[in-house]
């Protein structure tokens, strides 16, 4: 709105954002005028005396119309950052998400993530404008250069609404990944879940592959995943192989259980299930790393790429690479006070640097916490394994 004042679909959606008492009959008024007197919204709010409005209301959109201005000044005059910072203080951005709501929190700390990357992109171009820093972060997505040439794209669900490609790997098709563990509880965002899985998996002209990961390295230790709930609705088409219930990736003896057979198998080093870099055959690339020998070749369905393995016989342990037995031991969180992680606390992570507690989720060594970090976003950390301390 500032770098074009003649945008009266922008000025539309922030008349009232922050709240300023200014309600929808207003703004359609405003609409009219404009609309009748071929002016923009900006231009409207000129002409206020026109409008017949009473004198709450006109003082109302007279402070409005008072901060657009001076930031149209500001914008030819300070740099962006110094201008962003004014806006973010004058409408009252942070005051309007002091809730304690995990959304609240959520939206405070990506307002903080935004100045930082203003700041940041001030730092290396000093002499830049508004409206460089408009375009450099324009919303024109990368898949809008697409050709026709031969490459691999990798891209968000949201990025590729309308394109279609001949094979699609969809990947992540876990639970609290695709869908996502802020849809958990939620039949609103579940269903807003599904509809994305829908649209990734339509994007497939030819050949469509699911995958998941059978374990991930999270919150400081390696976890079993779930499969996704999406899988579990489509299993009479996909026919997919049995999944047993899951359990904690480590156990006492060293051992897991296969995702979809009862058979243990030991864990090799580095997390491999057969060679290194998936290679199904056990060569190149297969000798280190702990990779299982005599690999059987790996089965693809037709239909998505599902992994189907026939049932093992019990693997004896595997030396690594190293010769020592593959068992990797179990984190602990002894001696350390999770009482101290709350709302709103400061906390050091020696990568990270400093950060602030913005959630928290479980309780006891299955406490994770959402910290804030500046420049870097939120993390979600486990309380009891991750290397953060209280300031």
């Amino acid at each position: 709105m500032i770098n074009n004042p003649f945008d009266s679909e922008a000025l539309t959606r922030i008349i009232n954002v922050p709240k300023r008492g200014i309600g929808a009959k207003t703004v359609e008024t405003l609409q009219n005028y404009a609309y009748q007197t071929e002016l923009s919204m900006y231009d409207a709010l000129l002409d206020l005396e026109e409008l017949g409005f009473s004198s709450g209301t006109e003082q109302k959109l007279e402070n409005f119309r008072s901060l657009i201005k001076g930031w149209i000044i500001d914008g030819q005059e300070v740099p962006v950052n110094e201008l962003v910072k004014r806006i973010v203080s004058e409408t009252g951005m942070r005051e309007a998400y002091t809730d304690d709501t995990d959304e609240g929190l959520n939206k405070i700390a990506n307002i903080e993530e935004f100045i930082t990357s203003v700041d940041d992109y001030c730092r290396l171009n000093p002499t830049a404008t508004l409206t460089d820093y408009l375009n450099q972060v324009s919303l024109t997505a990368d898949t809008d250069d697409m050709d026709e040439s031969e490459y691999v794209t990798l891209a968000t669900i949201h990025s590729v609404k309308g394109l279609e490609f001949r094979c699609v790997f969809l990947c992540g098709l876990e639970e609290n990944i695709l869908p996502t563990s802020r849809a958990v509880g939620s039949n609103r965002e579940m269903e807003e879940e599904r509809r994305l899985t829908y649209v990734a998996i339509t994007r497939a002209k030819e050949r469509l592959y699911l995958t998941r990961s059978k374990s991930r390295y999270l919150y400081g230790r390696r976890e079993r995943t779930v499969r996704s709930t999406f899988l579990k609705e489509l299993s009479s088409v996909l026919e997919l192989p049995k999944d047993i219930q899951p359990r904690s990736f480590y156990s006492d003896d060293g051992y897991y259980p296969d995702d979809d057979y009862d058979t243990p198998t030991r864990k090799s080093s580095y997390g491999g299930y057969g060679s290194s870099y998936g290679n199904s055959y056990g060569s190149s690339y297969g000798g280190g790393y702990g990779a299982r020998q005599n690999s059987p070749v790996r089965k693809v369905s037709s239909y998505t790429g599902s992994i189907y393995q026939p049932k093992p016989a019990a693997a004896k342990p595997v030396p690594t690479a190293y010769g020592a037995k593959s068992v990797m031991p179990r984190p602990t969180a002894q001696g350390k006070d999770l009482s101290k992680f709350k709302v709103g606390v400061r906390v050091r992570h020696p990568k990270f640097g400093e950060g602030t507690v913005v959630g928290i989720k479980g309780s006891g060594s299955n406490m994770i916490v959402d910290i804030a970090f500046l420049g870097l976003g939120i993390k979600q950390l486990s309380a009891s394994l991750a290397p953060i301390t209280v300031i």
